[in-house]
């Protein structure tokens, strides 16, 4: 059995190596899947660890989507609304509120983001600005500039990290952002923190909006719940991937032996003549497919470290490693089915009559 395994090594490497590399393709595929499914799975995780117990309300006529693409149009909730939130039933629930107007303006030509917040540090005439406002505007701490004529505010600060980060931002007190945008008594958004531990966050969210009408409370929990389903789907297809990648493997090593099998029935069928058990034919041609496999796997783990990196770095930004709970899965499956798909051609290697395998030589 040694020699004819070694024989096969030697004789077949080529072929033996190129089906080694497709498997490894397969496997670096699966394990970059795996990999991402589960770094996504843990940002959305301490997604939901972190800002799970926010929310945040906006004027229900608001285009969300706009909204997010700082895009924050007309829409505005009385500035009252903190006020009754704070002498309601529901006040128990939340240990932090900010009130909050943002607006699109133009300064000698220059788009940037005014943001209003309640409560403020300072003074109304003090603003802080954004690396990119401070830059565009040409700006640096304690300069004074007016963002209309009869308003003039102080730089207190240029912030590397503004907040919701914005760059483009000009910050101020809600009562300035009201006077400069002539939306008195008005805001826009309205950030509420809390421990939701008594209450249900969409049962609260139910209630904050039948509390302020013509609102909409958006919950990080409904955003994740999304995220999830997104999460969902891919592993559904994920779940098939790793269908066709096992079907390849095995595909892979039966047309291999089969081949290996057929070209080298002249050494099957004189070790059988010499009083070799058609068990031992079987045991080789199975221990092949195990080190064609093993081989593939590693070389797959190489190929998929790095694919797995540089589709982290370019989908999650962050330069991803394998995990090894992706790993095992993948090596162990990719090992079992290399050995098991070899049984077929090994079985029909046991098989052969030693007189016809010599005589068709």
């Amino acid at each position: 059995m040694r020699l004819l395994l070694l024989r096969e090594l030697q004789a077949r490497w080529l072929d033996s190596l190129l089906g080694a590399l497709l498997i490894a393709v397969v496997i670096a595929a699966l394990l970059a899947q795996r990999s991402l499914s589960a770094s996504a799975g843990a940002k959305i995780h301490e997604l939901a660890h972190h800002l799970g117990k926010n929310m945040l309300v906006l004027p229900a006529a608001m285009d969300r989507a706009a909204f997010y693409r700082g895009n924050y149009g007309t829409q505005t909730m009385p500035r009252e609304y903190l006020a009754r939130l704070h002498s309601s039933d529901l006040s128990s629930h939340i240990r932090e509120s900010s009130a909050l107007l943002y607006g699109n303006i133009k300064t000698n030509g220059v788009p940037l983001v005014l943001l209003g917040m309640d409560p403020w540090q300072g003074s109304d005439e003090a603003a802080y600005l954004g690396t990119a406002a401070s830059t565009r505007l040409g700006l640096s701490g304690g300069a004074s500039f007016a963002l209309q004529p009869a308003r003039r505010l102080t730089v207190a600060e240029v912030v590397e990290s503004p907040p919701d980060g914005l760059d483009q931002g000009i910050f101020t007190s809600l009562a300035t952002a009201q006077a400069i945008l002539d939306k008195p008594d008005s805001m826009n958004a309205l950030r509420l923190g809390g421990c939701w531990c008594r209450i249900n966050v969409e049962t609260l969210a139910t209630e904050v909006e039948k509390l302020l009408p013509g609102t909409r409370a958006i919950t990080i929990a409904g955003m994740i719940r999304a995220q999830k389903g997104t999460l969902a789907v891919m592993e559904r297809f994920a779940a098939v991937l790793q269908l066709v990648g096992l079907g390849a493997i095995a595909g892979t090593i039966v047309t291999l032996l089969s081949a290996q099998v057929r070209r080298s029935r002249p050494e099957i069928g004189l070790l059988l003549a010499m009083g070799a058990s058609p068990r031992m034919v079987s045991a080789c041609f199975v221990f092949k497919a195990g080190l064609i496999g093993a081989l593939g796997a590693h070389l797959g783990f190489l190929l998929g470290s790095v694919l797995t990196s540089q589709l982290g770095s370019r989908l999650l930004g962050l330069p991803l490693q394998v995990t090894y709970d992706a790993v095992l899965p993948v090596f162990g499956g990719s090992m079992f089915l290399s050995v098991l798909s070899a049984l077929i051609p090994a079985w029909r290697a046991s098989r052969l009559d030693p007189a016809e395998a010599l005589r068709n030589d």
